[in-house]
């Protein structure tokens, strides 16, 4: 377990004063960035690490949304490791406990030479310590499932700012493109994106679009039809 403090920043938010949605998701980021990091598993480790981990899915339940200047406490919550998935909580509280955000998220391990998944070393979960416990939440499948009918957004290339010190797009952009690319602003009840392959510079998404009144999802494309990643809102 390991948790962060902070506050929603000015720049964080929206025009109503409520935390955007990708601010919301660097924030889950950040803080499994910073576990990890603190027991010798971060980015500043990877050169002599025996693997490393892809994100799989997200999947964001959105309580109440947080404000411009609350403090917040955002906690990760490493619950499980098997086969080559590991998987984390994370919930967000405010400084006098109320819960605002409950997140599960799926992670690979990969092989750091053959970048293939890899079962998870037992050293690696014995790193984090304690795992658990499970957060009581309604957990969605990792996979999002498509509509039949989708329609062709506009195609937004890929741009450098995107890419992270993994030399690919970073996993909060897809969220920021798929905003983008439907002209959704506020923030939804719930968020669950399902990554596929990581785009890199040069790339250009293509975005399949379905909304109604309660959600929108989006298929988020390569010009040769490669899946990067869906992401869905629902409302």
């Amino acid at each position: 377990m390991y948790t962060m403090k902070s506050h929603v920043r000015y720049s964080e938010a929206d025009s109503e004063g409520l935390i955007t949605p990708d601010a919301l998701v660097n924030y889950l980021q950040d803080c499994t960035m910073l576990h990890s990091e603190s027991v010798g598993r971060g980015v500043t480790n990877l050169r002599n690490a025996k693997g490393y981990w892809f994100l799989a899915s997200w999947q964001i339940q959105i309580l109440r949304t947080p404000r411009l200047y609350e403090n917040i406490l955002i906690t990760t919550i490493p619950y499980e490791f098997k086969g080559f998935f590991g998987s984390r909580n994370f919930k967000i509280n405010n400084e006098a406990g109320e819960e605002l955000v409950r997140v599960n998220s799926v992670w690979v391990y990969l092989d750091s030479r053959t970048h293939s998944p890899a079962r998870v070393p037992k050293e690696e979960g014995e790193a984090y310590g304690e795992i658990g416990p499970k957060l009581d939440m309604e957990y969605a499948p990792r996979k999002i499932k498509l509509p039949d009918e989708l329609d062709e957004y506009p195609a937004i290339p890929v741009k450098p700012q995107q890419i992270d010190t993994n030399r690919h797009v970073n996993n909060c952009e897809y969220i920021r493109t798929f905003m983008e690319a439907t002209g959704i602003t506020g923030t939804p009840n719930q968020i669950r994106a399902e990554y596929k392959q990581a785009a890199v510079l040069g790339d250009t998404f293509h975005p399949f679009v379905y909304r109604d009144d309660k959600m929108c999802v989006a298929d988020l494309r390569g010009n040769d039809g490669t899946p990067y990643a869906a992401v869905e809102f629902i409302f």
